[in-house]
Order: structure tokens, then sequence, then C-alpha cells
């Protein structure tokens, strides 16, 4: 019986190591962080969501800070297993986290026009908290906001989308103005 136990005990160990994610690294954003930025903590926060998102590694979760984070372009979002968490007052590790007091927009900078975030091979990504407005396409005719393109478990919580827009000039049909997902679940 004791054998049998043990293989139960060793069985579980291994099914919760492969089935529960372990967050590996926690990178820092605040907008307009002027100083030195290496991602590591809210005091040296990368200025831009793309900073963090292009050293993001597997199982890396992003804390955003409230704010405005304005884009001249999309972000692209290619790393796998990470969470991208809004919301953030800016103080500790990783600190107090409340989105109604310290919202977090991604919205296209004054004069732009662009689409806010494309998410493409991605595998269990997780957004949070984060507010996309005023996204919009005009060239590929496809999410203003978001593009999602060959994603598995993609996961919008807390998520507000609001006010984007898909449309072609030449008056092609235009799809998900503010969410658009092809080949994805």
């Amino acid at each position: 019986m004791k054998d049998a136990r043990g293989i139960v005990g060793l069985s579980a160990a291994l099914l919760l190591h492969c089935v529960c994610p372990v967050w590996s690294a926690d990178r820092y954003v605040a907008a307009g962080n002027p100083g030195e930025a290496d991602g590591a903590n809210w005091e040296t926060a990368f200025p831009t969501i793309q900073q963090a998102l292009d050293v993001a590694g597997s199982n890396d979760v992003i804390h955003v800070k409230g704010g405005v984070y304005a884009l001249t372009s999309e972000l692209v979002c290619g790393a796998s297993f990470i969470r991208i968490e809004g919301g953030h007052e800016g103080v500790g590790t990783p600190g107090s986290n409340n989105p109604a007091l310290w919202p977090t927009w991604i919205e296209p900078a004054e004069g732009a026009s662009t689409r806010l975030m494309r998410l493409a091979a991605v595998t269990n990504v997780t957004l949070r908290q984060l507010g996309f407005h005023g996204g919009q396409t005009d060239a590929d005719t496809r999410g203003g906001a978001l593009l999602v393109t060959d994603a598995v478990d993609l996961r919008l919580d807390g998520c507000r989308i609001v006010s984007n827009l898909a449309f072609h000039v030449s008056a092609q049909l235009a799809h998900g103005g503010g969410l658009y997902a092809t080949n994805s679940s």
C-alpha cells in the first residue's frame, strides 16, 4: 500500500507541475518613465508596453501602471504563456491593483491612426484589466483594437474595448472594430 500512495503522490505532483503555470519574471511598465529602463521594478519600469513585450519570456507577468499609453504603431505580441495586467498603482512589488482607481488605457497617440494590438501565433496569453480605446485600421480591414491570428487559449479578463473602428477607404467590408479573431480559440 505504501508504494501505491507514493506513486499517486508523485503523479499528482507531476500533474500540478505540468498544468499550473509558474510565473517566471515580473516586468513593469509605467508610461513616460524617464529613468533607466530594465523593467525589473516600478523605479526602472519600461516606458512602453512594447518594450516589455519585446523582452517577455514564457510565464512572465507584465504589470502596467494605470495611465494612458498612446501608440503611434500597434503593439505586437508574439510571446506565449504571458499575462499583461493593467490597473496598478505603480508602487510596491507588484503593489496595489485597482483598475477603478488606476485605469490603464491603450489608445492611438494624438493624430495617429493605428490598430492597438496584434497577437499572432500565441498560446495561453491573458490580457487583464486593460482598456482599448480609439483604435482603427483602414489598410488591413480587420480588428481596430485587437487582431488575433492563430492563437490558442487567449483570455480577456476585465478588459474594456470601447469606440474602435475597422474600415476600408474603398468601402470594402471591414470586420471587427473592437476584436477580430481568426483561426483562434
